[in-house]
């Protein structure tokens, strides 16, 4: 089965006014969900936006996830996140380690 990656954003924090914009945002708080069959692993942070150019501003109430995830992806080693979420699955789907109880209960 392939890995489904589903991407949530948490939150925004912005900056409420500067040089004539209005809530810029300047970090966003996400989480990076990998399901295959009935496993899942979930990674989440934390990424710092740059200044936004004057001329491509996006409005906040015209901001969409995809708008949001974008930039991140800009910002964050996709590739790495997805490898360490299969490498979470897999050991979910195979375990090397387990906890048991003592054999004299």
């Amino acid at each position: 089965m392939t890995i489904e990656y589903t991407w949530t954003i948490s939150a925004l924090d912005v900056k409420l006014s500067e040089d004539g914009l209005e809530k810029i945002v300047t970090n966003v708080h996400w989480r990076l969900l990998g399901t295959e069959d009935s496993h899942s692993a979930e990674i989440y942070g934390s990424v710092s936006l740059d200044p936004p150019v004057t001329t491509s501003f996006i409005e906040f109430d015209a901001l969409t996830k995809e708008h949001i995830v974008y930039w991140i992806e800009d910002k964050l080693d996709v590739d790495q996140l997805k490898t360490s979420l299969e490498t979470q699955i897999n050991s979910l789907k195979n375990p090397v380690t387990a906890s048991l109880p003592p054999p004299w209960q």
